[in-house]
């Protein structure tokens, strides 16, 4: 487990950090959801004052992440098939735009991290490395569109939507057969310039992906 001088550098405000921290423990599974933690755990754990630890909470609270009581502090908020509904198209229609507005041919580079993210994608099944590398994946075809405020928006839902789909994966240990094969599919529909088919497959992704797990909570 990383030291608290290696969770917290200097480069960036301390309460991104710490915020950063914080959502890196979620999708490591280390925090799930209902789990509840305290400031005072935080504080011991990460080695920063109350303040940043404060600021990233409420952070989390505000985009729906966390709940907090006067009480019992901060809790991972637990998963809800209706939460599951309402976002998961919210994230396909926020794609679908930015890879309508992709450059009318991406830069070599692009394409070849897309295919080599694709690729280890399709080579592991753990939870935490495949969510890891398809958020990857998806965050890299919205950083290409060259709309930060469609990246500002999509980052954080993938963090809420992470919660739902890491659990999914651990308990539920789906064949990724079929999504492995549609990041290969948006690949080549974005190599032959065919950005209208790529943004309907990703699309076609995301409600794969909330049918599953719906299904899978209704279990």
């Amino acid at each position: 487990m990383p030291t608290a001088s290696q969770l917290i550098s200097r480069p960036k405000p301390l309460r991104d950090q710490v915020y950063e921290c914080i959502v890196s423990m979620i999708l490591n599974m280390e925090i799930r959801p209902g789990d509840s933690f305290t400031e005072p755990m935080l504080i011991e754990r990460l080695g920063v004052s109350r303040t940043p630890i404060r600021e990233a909470l409420l952070r989390l609270d505000a985009e729906g992440i966390l709940s907090s009581s006067l009480a019992r502090g901060f809790k991972l908020r637990a998963l809800d098939d209706k939460e599951v509904a309402d976002s998961f198209p919210i994230l396909g229609s926020l794609e679908m735009l930015a890879i309508r507005e992709l450059p009318d041919t991406l830069k070599a580079p692009m394409m070849k991290k897309l295919k080599q993210v694709a690729s280890d994608l399709s080579s592991t099944t753990d939870p935490v490395e495949r969510w890891s590398l398809d958020s990857q994946f998806h965050q890299l075809l919205v950083e290409a569109s060259g709309n930060k405020r469609l990246l500002d928006i999509t980052k954080p839902l993938r963090v809420l939507l992470g919660r739902y789909e890491l659990s999914f994966m651990a308990e539920a240990e789906p064949d990724h057969t079929h999504a492995d094969t549609q990041h290969m599919q948006i690949v080549a529909a974005l190599e032959s310039d065919e950005r209208l088919q790529a943004a309907r497959i990703d699309r076609e992704h995301w409600d794969n992906e909330m049918e599953a797990i719906l299904a899978w909570m209704k279990q």
